[in-house]
């Protein structure tokens, strides 16, 4: 199962947009790295040449009027993580990033970062790209469809290929779509996933990379638990 963001707002809080699960608590919200398998112990530890980076801990992010105790309605609580690249003798300190999105490695020289940035007094995520020759973080320019209060993604970098989730709020839903790398041409979409629930639509690639697979809520009878989608190669 894929990993996912959640947000736990306090009474009269508005959600974030975020891929997440919405549940009441009294206090703060939070955002809440939640995950099936092992993405922090793979974080963690020393850099490789296959993963050049290791997490140096958690990363506190506050949205809102978060200086009374108890923190008030308007406070929200994220966290996220910083790293340290490795990039031959010397390393950079990048962050804050996402705790369960990435970061994903292309071609060696290339690591794609799944920043977390406040804007409109929520928390997205954009996507940057750090260049290991020079240091250089630069924007990735997304296409029309990627909402970064929303979208989230997940970067298969044997294919070059990217999935990200479109909300479909005229049909109350969403559908994951799958592009190629950076010119963004549109390689297969899967079908509406109707959106009855809190729980943001988990998704994730095959160990192969040859299907995206997802976890759609029960919003009807007869719905599957799981459901995939066959990813083709692209056209040249």
């Amino acid at each position: 199962m894929s990993a996912l963001l959640r947000q736990i707002d306090s009474p009269g809080s508005p959600s974030i947009g975020l891929p997440s699960s919405i549940a009441s608590t009294a206090g703060v919200a939070v955002l809440v790295a939640v995950m099936v398998g092992c993405a922090n112990d793979a974080a963690a530890g020393q850099a490789t040449r296959t993963k050049p980076w290791r997490s140096l801990g958690q990363v506190t992010i506050q949205l809102g009027d978060c200086s009374s105790i108890p923190p008030t309605g308007s406070c929200q609580i994220f966290y996220g993580q910083s790293i340290e690249i490795v990039r031959g003798v010397k390393s950079d300190t990048i962050g804050p990033i996402s705790t369960v999105l990435g970061p994903w490695v292309l071609m060696d020289s290339t690591l794609v970062l799944p920043w977390l940035v406040e804007a409109d007094g929520s928390l997205q995520v954009e996507l940057r790209v750090y260049h290991r020759d020079s240091g250089e973080i630069t924007a990735v320019s997304m296409p029309n469809d990627y909402d970064p209060a929303f979208t989230g993604g997940h970067l298969f970098p044997p294919r070059g290929l990217m999935a990200y989730r479109v909300a479909l709020p005229e049909e109350d839903g969403s559908r994951i779509v799958v592009r190629t790398w950076g010119d963004w041409r549109l390689v297969t979409e899967g079908p509406l996933v109707k959106g009855c629930t809190d729980t943001g639509l988990e998704y994730h690639w095959s160990v192969n990379g040859q299907y995206i697979v997802w976890y759609p809520p029960p919003c009807e009878d007869g719905i599957p638990e799981r459901d995939s989608v066959y990813v083709k190669s692209p056209k040249r």
